[in-house]
């Protein structure tokens, strides 16, 4: 009798803490702001050399973690905790991901993302 009232108690405890998990996910957070470079259809990966700053390889990825685009930088040193480049890259992510589901991708190397870290 004890062992059943046990598993009794453990399922409903756990069955409780998934429902309270799932309601979670739809819940926002009253006043909490958008964050303007984070990337909504997609993400970046950079790719460097300590021995080299100014020099990188970009990919950028859809949802489905296909690359949509791939981009090496030269002469600039991507610096991701500063705002700007943040911002650029999701720009750039938004550009690439965007031409991908139009079924145009960009070509490799193009310069979109140094053209717009130079401004």
């Amino acid at each position: 009798m004890k062992l059943f009232s046990l598993a009794t108690l453990i399922t409903a405890m756990l069955t409780l803490s998934t429902i309270y998990l799932f309601a979670q996910e739809d819940r926002q957070i009253a006043g909490a702001r958008k964050i303007s470079w984070l990337p909504e259809n997609g993400y970046w990966v950079i790719e460097s050399k300590m021995d080299q700053p100014k020099h990188a390889i970009v990919h950028f990825y859809n949802n489905e973690n296909k690359e949509v685009y791939k981009e090496e930088i030269r002469g600039i040193a991507l610096n991701v905790q500063k705002r700007k480049y943040r911002k650029q890259l999701k720009i750039m992510l938004d550009k690439a991901v965007n031409a991908w589901t139009r079924k145009e991708p960009l070509l490799p190397d193009q310069n979109f993302l140094i053209a717009g870290l130079r401004k």
